[in-house]
């Protein structure tokens, strides 16, 4: 198990919190892919701190546009 930052506006993780998803840009990838069900992950939203934590159930692709 590792444990991941991600780091986004309030603005974003409100979203990814409403969708119960999180996107990455493409220049992430390599990070992405190491990412695994059960790693955790903490929340940092720019300028509010940490914000939320949890453990990542899955992983998809989609080229649809979260923010």
């Amino acid at each position: 198990m590792n444990i991941w930052t991600l780091v986004g506006t309030l603005d974003n993780w409100k979203i990814g919190i409403e969708r119960g998803v999180w996107g990455v840009k493409e220049r992430a990838r390599p990070l992405w892919g190491r990412v695994q069900p059960g790693d955790k992950v903490v929340f940092y939203a720019v300028r509010t701190g940490v914000i939320g934590y949890g453990t990542v159930e899955g992983k998809f692709e989609s080229g649809e546009l979260l923010w």
